[in-house]
């Protein structure tokens, strides 16, 4: 049970703790840790799977992850969910990304499958716009498979252009699954995300909190794309980061500067974290 006063707080990664160097300000280190020394309890919630989370990001006091965007919920050493997609859905929908000539990975949380080239050519390509993925590549490098995995968490494709179709791609895909906007861009392509059609961040929010006994009225979310929807709907205070997209703004109850105006830090002052 989470002590009287204190919160349970579900952070996204990437353009919330992490700005465009893959490293979180300094206020926001600095808000982590204080907000941890306050007691609260603070939760990844984040679209990354557990091979793509830098091990210094442990070092800033975290209790768990809600991972894959909700499908690989762990609080301490405890697994609480550990979904998987099938090896015959895989393979299905592995043949429509090639379709679109689209560059996948398939993020598990103890291996990750990428199309072959796509590891170079993400990182060259996220480089340009995102800043320094260096950390990225070591941290995953120990986890990458060749060939497709016989069961995986959700894929992540970027799609050229002028071959990306959202609507088009949908009714293509299996039954049961959903096909999201991605958190993480790269060049111009359109990043997309694949999982299970009852699986988001907002079920395992739910899920931690049954676990830990807490009331999910009293927890806080803080995202800032199309995959922090569910998390800001089902938390009991939604932050939305400055710059997100208008339908992420749309269901936020507080809506923080940007990650680099020093956002993360204000939103946990103004919520009384720290």
């Amino acid at each position: 049970m989470i002590a009287h006063r204190t919160r349970l707080v579900f952070v996204d990664l990437d353009g919330t703790l992490f700005d465009r160097t893959q490293r979180p300000p300094e206020s926001a280190v600095r808000a982590c840790r204080d907000a941890v020394g306050a007691g609260h309890t603070l939760m990844l919630c984040t679209g990354r799977s557990v091979p793509e989370i830098y091990p210094w990001v442990w070092d800033l006091g975290f209790a768990g992850i809600i991972g894959a965007a909700g499908a690989y919920v762990r609080v301490g050493e405890d697994v609480l969910l550990d979904r998987r997609i099938g090896a015959q859905d895989i393979r299905r929908i592995t043949t429509v990304w090639d379709d679109v000539d689209g560059m996948w990975i398939w993020q598990g949380p103890d291996a990750m499958h990428p199309k072959p080239g796509y590891m170079s050519a993400f990182l060259a390509t996220a480089g340009e716009s995102d800043g320094d993925w260096a950390d990225y590549a070591d941290s995953v490098g120990p986890f990458v498979r060749t060939g497709l995995p016989e069961s995986s968490s959700k894929c992540t494709v970027y799609i050229p252009s002028d071959r990306a179709d959202l609507e088009a791609l949908r009714p293509r895909m299996p039954e049961g699954f959903q096909v999201i906007g991605g958190s993480v861009g790269a060049g111009d392509a359109l990043a997309v995300e694949l999982m299970p059609d009852d699986i988001s961040k907002g079920t395992g929010i739910r899920l931690v909190c049954e676990r830990l006994e807490v009331d999910v009225a009293e927890t806080i979310a803080i995202g800032d794309s199309t995959n922090d929807i569910d998390a800001l709907r089902t938390a009991g205070t939604g932050v939305a980061m400055g710059g997100s997209a208008d339908e992420v703004l749309s269901v936020a109850d507080l809506v923080a500067p940007r990650i680099d105006e020093d956002g993360f830090a204000w939103a946990f002052a103004e919520l009384d974290l720290i």
